[in-house]
């Protein structure tokens, strides 16, 4: 990877999960800008500041959720080509569809394996 470093957007309404996968960022082999957002809302506000690589989010958060922002993200100009990584716990299959057809590339289960997790990053940022 090159030096410069990866901007990476972690929304989750949850400080917990935001927490362990910014510590699953900062210990991989890249250098990393990590922000993070509770929800879409929140992180529609910083997709108006900055372009990123990568965003990981949650599907079902309040106020906005993940395949709304997931939306908004593939309408944003500076962020229409992020790679985006939708985490949940929600095993339905139309759930992932969903997030697929409106613009996820990848998605990962909780329980967060931090192998999986690390991997799916790592095949994304390529």
């Amino acid at each position: 990877m090159s030096d410069i470093p990866k901007r990476i957007l972690v929304v989750d309404d949850q400080a917990m999960f935001r927490l362990l996968i910014s510590s699953v960022l900062n210990k991989s082999t890249w250098r990393s800008e990590i922000h993070e957002a509770a929800d879409g809302n929140e992180a529609t506000q910083v997709l108006d500041q900055h372009s990123f690589d990568l965003v990981i989010t949650d599907l079902n958060m309040p106020n906005m959720g993940g395949l709304a922002l997931i939306e908004q993200v593939r309408k944003h100009p500076l962020n229409r080509f992020t790679k985006i990584c939708v985490i949940s716990g929600d095993d339905d299959d139309s759930e992932q569809q969903r997030a697929r057809k409106s613009g996820a590339n990848a998605f990962v289960m909780k329980p967060i394996d931090k192998h999986t997790l690390l991997d799916t990053i790592t095949r994304l940022l390529r």
